[in-house]
């Protein structure tokens, strides 16, 4: 970038004359202070007054506002030739501005006249840049209209960017555009001299240091309509001006604090000085702004007291030293959905921009990180509760490993090992250096056993889901677009069974198309998946649930996929499957249908399905090992179960006149089935346990699974009941269940306990390493013995 030192052409083109020395007035103009300032510059006072005196009419009072108001240094040092030009520019701006006839004469001569801003080398830039920005915002009718279209245009153009390796803070435009990189100062000098040479108003402002974190920042102020508005430099905002990331920080500033208040640079300023932290022995006259900051605070009782906390969040890469963008969700004490969204800074913005949300104090947090897996499974912390800003600058997310450098398997079994020794554990500090209120717990996800998640990753990979002793391949067809919430998920299951591989596998391509598209309620991945064997119960022995689990896993890992939108949908021999799968685990799904198929005695369980939308289909021909009948039967079960209530077993049994096996009316039946979404945790339970297998169901768990055996759980306001045959039982309870932040009740085995709920991040991590599933994460646990 070249600088000139005149601009001789460009404004003889617009029809004005730049003055020379030799344009000399014999008349002495100027007053008592303007000649104290020339006189300090010793030798060169007479170029200064040749300047004077060469100076038309209609500039002399800027040029001694200039002299008046320039820092003593500039007087001695500049080229007095270089400020007239700068005067002469400024006018040209002026002129041809829409806004220039408008603008108030102090407004022009502090914040368009000046030819630097802090302390800045004084580099000849007015010329240069009338002449490149001017063609940017020439059809502006604002300053702040053209101020921002500057903001969006000029650091791209001039290949600028933040960083902290640059070589000054208060770098120059020239020696920010040689390095292509610039301090949240510099980037703000060489925005407002963009502004001043197309005559917007504007001036730098910043804070010696924010409030509550190491560091300064500056950025800009411009002058439009008026008022004054503040924009970030290089960080244009999509809202316009007066948004940006610093907003939040400069509401806490502190009014007539040197040091924490919020200053604008002005040279004719006489209200307080700027200290400016690359330079606090070189202060800059400023006007304390603080107050325009700050929204006026309606009056606080002195009893009321702050119930959320400011979390904030960094990402390093490690080896680099660097600051890294990585997207981060935050969910709040396992409630349903994401309670705030962003991207942490990487390397390219302000160290004091900082990713920042609101939490409530003393919440549990699951934090994911977007990864090239997709969203990793939460890490949980606990936030302080007497703490105003949660953060501490070594905090970093190291993904697969722990930033500690430690091996995350080995840490994983050492915990484990000792966990299952009973002893008793503190939390694993995986951020480092913040001490207890820091510490998270060693139950994280994807490092629950790390070889497992290792192994669900390499399923994922080639398309297999596997259990002790199962593998099953599937296809998977992407149907729509990505719902806000991830996608859906639909697992379908062939027909065939008991025959030759080839008679399965034909049947198993049959079923990746069987079942029509419908994107119209959401985009879902139709799985197809092969039975594990060639087997006549293949889809439907004790082993294939703990593989269906593992399969929705997957999806929900590594897939996107919403765990409330999970659908089971099975023909014949997969119908057959959709029977006790959807009965054993019917807490994984949203939907489960069954075509062509019946219960299987001993496996089925339909008072497990109290809140569980399922329907099945059968012909009225299709006698072969009693479907017809059994279908029957099973619907007179539900009936007897729902004993006259409509708000339980949402089941469905659809008799198809004049159908056989085969031809039935069901590809159609996503439609219905996608409008539906998982009851994530409900009310009542029934669990009938038809293996020794599965531990899990909803929000309850056994560690000792016996067939047989059965579970009945309800909740009542502020209750819950507890009924079962088994010795014992575990709650997985949060605000979802009852009220945790009041007293409840549990209610089992004639006996009645009062509890009071303890947020506790140990729980909610081994929930979700228990659960498998993000929406099915709870705060508190609690163990009930039902028998001895």
């Amino acid at each position: 970038m070249r600088f000139l030192l005149l601009l001789l052409v460009l404004p003889a083109l617009m029809g004005f004359r730049l003055l020379t020395p030799q344009d000399v007035s014999t008349d002495v103009w100027w007053d008592a202070d303007v000649e104290t300032s020339i006189a300090r510059a010793g030798e060169a006072r007479s170029s200064w007054a040749a300047i004077l005196d060469a100076v038309s009419t209609e500039h002399r009072a800027d040029l001694a506002h200039l002299l008046r108001s320039m820092p003593e240094a500039d007087v001695t040092s500049l080229d007095p030739a270089q400020v007239l030009e700068n005067v002469q520019l400024a006018h040209v701006a002026k002129a041809r501005a829409a806004w220039g006839a408008a603008l108030p004469e102090d407004v022009f001569q502090e914040f368009v006249l000046p030819y630097a801003n802090v302390t800045e080398p004084r580099d000849p830039w007015r010329a240069e840049f009338t002449e490149r920005w001017w063609p940017v915002v020439k059809d502006a009718t604002t300053p702040a209209a053209a101020a921002k279209t500057l903001n969006e245009t000029i650091f791209s153009e001039l290949g600028v960017k933040y960083s902290t390796a640059r070589k000054r803070a208060d770098q120059s435009p020239k020696e920010s555009i040689e390095q292509g990189l610039a301090s949240c100062t510099g980037l703000s000098i060489l925005l407002s001299n963009a502004c001043r040479s197309v005559g917007v108003p504007a001036r730098l402002v910043g804070t010696p240091s924010w409030v509550d974190k190491q560091g300064n920042h500056t950025w800009v102020e411009i002058w439009s309509e008026g008022e004054w508005h503040f924009v970030g430099a290089a960080e244009p905002d999509p809202k316009g001006l007066d948004h940006g990331w610093f907003e939040a920080d400069a509401k806490r500033a502190i009014a007539g604090d040197p040091l924490h208040a919020i200053f604008a640079v002005g040279w004719s300023a006489t209200q307080t000085p700027f200290a400016l932290p690359w330079a606090p022995d070189r202060p800059v006259p400023g006007i304390d702004v603080t107050a325009r900051y700050q929204d006026e605070a309606p009056p606080v009782a002195e009893e009321a007291k702050p119930t959320t906390t400011r979390f904030r969040f960094d990402a390093f890469d490690i080896p680099k030293g660097v600051r890294v963008a990585i997207g981060l969700r935050v969910s709040v004490n396992g409630v349903k959905g994401v309670h705030f969204e962003g991207t942490t800074k990487g390397a390219d913005k302000d160290t004091n921009d900082i990713l920042e949300c609101e939490v409530p104090r003393g919440a549990t947090l699951a934090l994911q990180i977007d990864t090239p897996e997709g969203w990793s499974f939460p890490w949980v912390t606990q936030v302080p509760e007497d703490v105003d800003v949660f953060y501490d600058s070594q905090d970093v997310w190291s993904w697969p490993g722990f930033v500690s450098g430690e091996d995350p398997k080995l840490v994983m079994k050492e915990w484990f090992e000792k966990r299952e020794s009973g002893e008793k554990l503190p939390f694993l500090n995986i951020f480092g250096g913040r001490g207890e209120a820091g510490l998270l717990p060693c139950v994280v996800w994807g490092y629950e056993h790390a070889d497992i998640r290792a192994r669900h990753k390499a399923a994922f990979d080639v398309n297999k889901a596997f259990a002790p002793e199962r593998l099953s391949p599937y296809t998977v067809k992407t149907v729509g677009k990505r719902p806000a919430d991830g996608w859906g998920l639909v697992i379908a299951m062939h027909g065939g069974g008991g025959a030759a591989k080839e008679v399965n596998d034909s049947q198993w391509e049959h079923m990746q198309v069987y079942y029509k598209d419908h994107p119209e309620h959401g985009g879902y991945k139709y799985v197809a998946l092969r039975a594990p064997n060639n087997e006549w119960n293949g889809v439907y022995d004790d082993k294939i649930s703990p593989l269906i689990e593992n399969l929705v896993q997957q999806f929900v890992r590594f897939g996107d996929v919403d765990s409330d939108r999970v659908h089971l949908i099975g023909y014949s021999h997969g119908g057959y499957g959709a029977f006790v799968i959807g009965t054993k685990i019917p807490w994984r799904f949203a939907t489960i249908h069954s075509s062509a198929a019946a219960p299987t005695g001993g496996e089925t369980a339909g008072e497990n399905l109290r809140t569980t939308r399922f329907t099945y289909m059968v012909g009225e021909n299709d006698t072969a090992y009693g479907r017809r009948e059994r279908c029957e039967a099973f619907a007179e079960e539900i009936q007897t179960l729902k004993g006259g209530r409509e708000d339980i077993y949402p089941v469905d049994f659809l008799f198809e006149p004049g159908h056989g096996h085969g031809g039935l009316p069901d590809r159609d039946l996503l439609e219905t089935q996608l409008q539906t979404s998982r009851t994530t945790v409900p009310k009542e339970i029934t669990w009938t346990m038809t293996d020794d297998v599965l531990k899990e169901f909803s929000w309850i768990s056994v560690d000792e699974p016996e067939e047989g055996k059965r579970v009945d759980v309800r909740v009542d306001g502020q209750k819950i009941h507890v009924t079962g045959d088994v010795r014992r039982v575990t709650l997985w309870i949060d605000s979802r269940v009852v009220d945790v932040t009041q007293p409840f009740q549990v209610i089992a085995a004639g006996r009645t306990f009062d509890v009071v709920a303890t947020q506790r991040a140990d729980d909610y991590a081994e929930s979700l390493w228990r659960k498998g599933d993000p929406k099915l994460s709870f705060q508190f646990r609690m163990d009930v013995a039902l028998r001895r």
